[in-house]
């Protein structure tokens, strides 16, 4: 099985601990799908600034393939953040950078690339919604991580991109379990996809730890 991480790249600026972690959602999968032992690769926009430099070494230095991704001019995604009580607090976000604001189009040459993966993962955060149809009549298996914003909870943006969806991921630790589940049928109705926490979901209400 091999998987591509495709959309997002962002730097995680930790003010508290001075230090810029290398990140995004579909950078994350692929590195850590690499990690337990998968053939993984990224697709996506860097930023052709020195922090984009730095996010195209540190994906690459994990094993994790990005011959494939471009360079734009622009700023890289950034996000401010710090620990508080242990856990992480976003105090600003630049939108993304140019990975956001000019996302890849899927020509032929890169869909049939990615259809060569097992599996697409991306995010709500890529602006890839338009390229899922095309990943998904190309049949490979497609993953997508709805987050926990309401905006990308709205019957409109499911109605969007869930038909298109194998596997839909949320995050639910601002919900209890009455609520998980039903933003999980609610997931389900709209399109083909399984959805974790799936509809059944039988345990204690979501916690961080547990859902993100």
């Amino acid at each position: 099985m091999n998987i591509l991480g495709f959309g997002d790249n962002v730097v995680d600026r930790f003010v508290d601990r001075g230090i810029d972690y290398p990140g995004g959602n579909c950078v994350n999968v692929a590195v850590y799908a690499h990690r337990l032992g998968l053939d993984t690769a990224y697709l996506g926009v860097f930023g052709d600034d020195d922090l984009g430099a730095f996010l195209r070494a540190a994906i690459a230095a994990q094993g994790v393939a990005v011959e494939r991704s471009v360079v734009r001019h622009g700023e890289s995604g950034v996000s401010t953040l710090h620990v508080q009580g242990g856990d992480r607090v976003f105090l600003s976000y630049n939108g993304g950078g140019v990975t956001v604001r000019e996302p890849l189009v899927l020509d032929d040459a890169l869909l049939a690339y990615a259809a060569s993966f097992s599996l697409v993962h991306s995010s709500v955060y890529s602006h890839t919604e338009n390229e899922l149809p095309k990943l998904a009549a190309a049949g490979t298996l497609v993953s997508f991580d709805l987050s926990d914003d309401d905006e990308f909870r709205t019957p409109a943006y499911l109605a969007r991109v869930c038909p298109h969806l194998d596997l839909a991921l949320l995050s639910c630790s601002d919900l209890d379990e009455a609520a998980t589940q039903q933003l999980a049928q609610a997931v389900l109705a709209r399109g083909r996809a399984w959805s974790w926490p799936p509809a059944a979901w039988q345990g204690p209400p979501c916690t961080t730890a547990g859902c993100r």
